[in-house]
This record gives C-alpha cells, structure tokens and sequence, in this order.
C-alpha cells in the first residue's frame, strides 16, 4: 500500500484505504526477484505506483509489534531497499510505502468517480442514464419531482355506504376488508 500523506505514521483508516484504493495506490502485492537488489526493488515500486514518482523518493514503514496502528519506519540502508534486506525487516509484515518529499494529490491521480466504463441507471425522475456512482448526487440536483412526492400513498375512503352496516360481517370478514 502507498500512502499519500508525507507525514502519515498511522495504519490508513478504512476511508484512507477506500481513497487510496481508488486512486490505485491501494494494496498491491509486488513480487520480486528474491536476489533482487535497491535497483529491482526501486523498479517493481515505481512500475506498481507510479504516482511515487513526484513524491521525492520513498520511506517503506510497517506496523508496530501488537496492535498498535503506528507505523514504524524501516531505515534505508546506504546501498538502498535490497530483496534480502526487506525479507530480513519486514518478515511477513505488510509494507507500507509513503512519499519522502512531496504528498500524493490523490485528486490529480484519479479515483474511482474517474471511470469511463461506470454502469449507467436511468434516473427514475428524469429518466436520463446516469453513471451508478454520480446517481445520488444527480438525483439531489434533478430538476424534477423527487420520488418521495411521487411516492405517496393514496387515501383509501373506507366511509360506509348509507344504511350499509358491519354488524352482519363476521370478524374474518372484517379483517379482509381492512386489509
């Protein structure tokens, strides 16, 4: 997983991990050469998160011992992330990659709202097709009647004829009728 924020030290919340899933920096599972060195693994990173690019190099953290949700920086050795090197810190921690200089805009990268290919739904007060993830949104703005008016329950009259009477119905008669 890449985090956007420069400065996160805490595990993402599951709204953070929604947004960065959106925005393709969710979790990923890299496989690398195991006798990788930093220029493989540097490679496989940015091939998997190519928003880190402008982030001004990267910090890989993992979580804490216990159930902490803060995240610790693993140091960068001076020859760079190597395949054994990780193996060797994180064992079978999940990693956790954060921008060292700038924070990840995750509005440039894109998210989910971006897809070209979203199922479309017929608004049912306009009857235009609208993409499934802009449908709420559209139907608060549609200039059209809303479906709670449209959805009203007509009045039923249950007055009784003139000189109609329920006393010679029975009580099973009497539920049919009400229901």
């Amino acid at each position: 997983m890449c985090l956007a924020n420069k400065h996160q030290t805490t595990v993402p919340s599951a709204a953070e991990k929604i947004a960065l899933t959106c925005s393709k920096l969710g979790e990923q599972k890299i496989i690398f050469h195991k006798d990788g060195n930093s220029a493989h693994v540097h490679t496989k990173i940015m091939e998997t998160f190519p928003a880190l690019e402008n982030g001004g190099g990267y910090d890989i953290l993992r979580s804490s011992e216990g159930r902490t949700k803060t995240l610790m920086e693993i140091p960068i050795p001076s020859s760079g992330y190597s395949v054994a090197y990780l193996r060797s810190v994180l064992g079978q921690a999940k990693g956790y990659l954060r921008p060292i200089q700038k924070s990840i805009n995750l509005e440039k990268v894109g998210g989910c709202q971006n897809k070209v290919d979203s199922i479309k739904v017929n608004c049912l007060n306009c009857q235009l097709a609208i993409p499934m993830n802009e449908i709420k949104q559209h139907q608060a703005n549609c200039q059209k009647e809303s479906l709670e008016t449209d959805e009203t329950i007509p009045s039923i009259d249950l007055t009784l004829a003139p000189g109609a009477s329920t006393s010679n119905c029975t009580e099973k008669q009497m539920k049919l009728f009400l229901l």
